[in-house]
């Protein structure tokens, strides 16, 4: 890779989308195949609304960091845009790792809250959410996808009041750069810590896809 011929959009990943949404706002924009469902743009911004507004309602803002333990679903896509739009960093956990390995990415990004799902394959995400919970007293809140801890995560967000997102995305704006994203690579068989590297929240010209 090298230096690319457009510069970065000055603009916050939320605002991005939510330019996206005005121009196609009643197009399919998301798709998750294995539950059936579908959004169109209009649909997709008010789930991700109800997210961000439902996590300030739970006292996370900007700078927390807030994980995501899950396969590609669409909960994945609105807790990706829903942290954007509130300044909160969201930490990639690996579908793979074990409750060690969750254990050192909780305790190394100072996670506050985590949005899990429940299973995958063989591995039980709640029973090793709930071995490392006593050791990691940062981690706060456990949303659990499809659970009721999801469904009152939203709820929260669609009874709080809307014009406070909109302040905020206008104070992130006028922040300027700040972390959107971090991944932290799995530490190694000796127990060696890994690397956290970060992203930020520059976007190119052609938008996010």
């Amino acid at each position: 890779s090298g230096v690319a011929d457009k510069p970065l959009l000055g603009q916050t990943l939320g605002a991005n989308f939510e330019r996206s949404v005005a121009r196609f706002g009643d197009r399919e924009a998301l798709v998750d195949v294995a539950t059936n469902r579908r959004w169109t743009y209009n649909e997709l911004d008010v789930e991700i609304d109800e997210a961000a507004l439902g996590l300030l309602e739970m006292g996370i803002g900007k700078g927390d960091r807030v994980g995501i333990w899950a396969l590609n679903c669409a909960e994945w896509v609105i807790i990706q845009y829903a942290t954007a739009k509130i300044g909160a960093i969201l930490v990639n956990v690996n579908p793979a790792y074990r409750a060690h390995e969750l254990r050192y990415v909780i305790e190394q990004s100072g996670m506050r809250l985590l949005v899990s799902a429940t299973t995958y394959r063989n591995s039980d995400y709640r029973a090793m959410v709930e071995q490392v919970r006593p050791d990691c007293p940062e981690l706060t809140e456990v949303v659990y996808i499809g659970e009721e801890s999801w469904n009152r995560l939203m709820e929260r967000g669609s009874r709080s009041d809307h014009q406070r997102l909109e302040a905020l995305q206008d104070r992130l704006y006028a922040d300027g750069r700040h972390k959107l994203l971090v991944v932290l690579q799995a530490m190694d068989t000796g127990g060696k810590d890994g690397t956290i590297r970060h992203v930020f929240r520059h976007t190119n010209p052609q938008g996010v896809h």
